[in-house]
Formats: structure tokens, sequence, C-alpha cells
């Protein structure tokens, strides 16, 4: 199936789950349409990296911190959508499905010029329609700048920078910035 208006081709969320899983390659779904996944900079992966140690050591079961491999799915108000966090929490018992978390409550994305703007947008749309997430982090890679939005302020941008300490409320973690960046030169 096509949509006629821009000739691109569409499937199921079953077929998508059935190409992820023969696929080399990981793949994002968004109503239908499948974005192949570029692979990314050493800058992002120490950024990637270090957030997520920093949440692996802080965290207790039943939370579970999980790295770029792992995707959430987003079933809500006309949205169906499978993305690949760079970084997301989920402490729910009840968000048990093999290969994907529906009840996030932090997810982090590592932005680059070229996903800031689907980060922020289409991403954070969709992100935003999850019940369990009150809190969605965008860490820059060209500056050591990081933008918290949460559920209890409207979703309003708030920024730290590296002399900043930044606490995740979702899960009781304070931090400096400059862990986050503690690898990268600027």
């Amino acid at each position: 199936m096509a949509d006629p208006a821009l000739n691109i081709p569409r499937m199921s969320a079953k077929e998508y789950l059935e190409l992820e899983r023969n696929s080399p390659i990981r793949h994002e779904f968004v109503n239908g349409v499948v974005y192949a996944m570029t692979g990314t900079t050493k800058r992002h992966d120490l950024i990637n990296g270090d957030s997520y140690g920093a949440l692996l050591n802080h965290l207790q079961p039943p939370c579970i911190v999980y790295s770029a491999n792992v995707k959430v799915h987003v079933d809500r108000e006309e949205t169906d959508a499978h993305y690949y966090p760079d970084v997301h929490v989920s402490c729910s018992d009840l968000d048990n499905d093999r290969l994907s978390s529906e009840m996030p409550i932090l997810v982090i994305e590592v932005a680059s010029e070229s996903t800031a703007d689907y980060d922020r947008g289409t991403k954070f749309a969709s992100y935003r329609k999850l019940p369990s997430l009150p809190e969605y982090v965008i860490a820059q890679q060209a500056a050591p700048q990081v933008e918290v939005f949460r559920k209890r302020t409207g979703w309003q941008a708030e920024r730290f920078g590296p002399a900043d300490n930044l606490t995740f409320e979702s899960i009781q973690l304070t931090m400096p910035v400059a862990h986050v960046y503690r690898r990268i030169k600027f």
C-alpha cells in the first residue's frame, strides 16, 4: 500500500516487526512508514554511553535502563510508532514485552544537527502521548547542553549547561551535566 500523495510505501506494524526481526539494520516505524537508522558518531556514542552508565549505576530493580537497541512503542491517539531512543528507563512490572517498552518513565535522545528537529518534533510529539512518561531529555552533541522536558511543567524546555547539575526527577538522580560530556572535547 502506498500514500498516493507522497508515494511512500506503507506497511503494517506486524509487517514492520517481521522486517525488523530479519534485518541487519535497524528501522523506526511511524504510522506505517519505515525509516532506516543511520550509524552514529563517536561523540554520540560517548554521550550515550556516559548517560547510560550513570543511570545503570543508580537504578535498582524494578527499574531497568535500556540502551539504543530496545524500542519504545507508542500506540496512542492515532499514533503507532516504534522508536529506538538512545537511552530509556522503565520501572513497571507490566512493561514486559520482550522487544520493546510501552511504559518508559524517562527517555533520552542524543541529538545531532541532522536529528535535532526530528527529536524535538515528531518523536517528542509521540512520546508525550505515553501516559507513563514524565520526562524527556535531549543531550546535544555540538555543545555541552542538555534540555529536559517535563510533563509537570507543560513540557517546557529547561536548559542545563556544563556548570549545572541535572536532575532526573523520574528516577531521583542528580548529576553534573559535565559527567554526560566528560570524555568529549569541545
